[in-house]
């Protein structure tokens, strides 16, 4: 097994574990997020922390600009930055969210492990789509027998 990695902060110490996700807007800073709720803005001097009150890992970070930012994770977990702290919301899935990308005005796209696509337009979460399940696929994309000309 090898060693934890280690992230130089800005000021001194590390930040130990995996980075998972980074993110930056065209007006934003360029934020990045990982094991243990870590939260971090990337700047000149290393990664400032700009820590989370959730200890659970976070996969993903999109950013539109300096205060107005959105983190995933596990089981449904999202949060909000508002420029200053991290805010958990309540989860309007319960599945794990792998992604998310922000598109401008406060609106985003999230999918989850499991395929589900969902947007986030205003303050709402709307599901918008989604991967068919591997069964439904088989099923419906299953290849025809040859036909066969006498």
């Amino acid at each position: 097994m090898s060693a934890p990695k280690t992230w130089a902060l800005a000021g001194g110490g590390a930040a130990k574990g995996n980075l998972w996700g980074i993110g930056g807007g065209k007006d934003g800073p360029v934020m990045a997020v990982g094991d243990g709720g870590f939260a971090g803005t990337l700047g000149p001097g290393g990664i400032a922390k700009n820590g989370t009150d959730s200890p659970t890992t976070l996969r993903a970070v999109a950013v539109t600009n300096a205060t107005d930012a959105i983190a995933v994770g596990p089981s449904g977990l999202w949060l909000t930055w508002d420029g200053t702290s991290w805010s958990k919301q309540a989860a309007f899935t319960p599945q794990n969210l792998n992604a998310i990308a922000a598109y401008g005005n406060g609106s985003y796209v999230a999918v989850t492990a499991q395929g589900q696509i969902w947007k986030r337009t205003g303050k709402t979460w709307t599901q918008v789509g989604g991967v068919p399940s591997l069964a439904t696929f088989i099923v419906r994309f299953r290849p025809m027998p040859p036909t066969i000309k006498t």
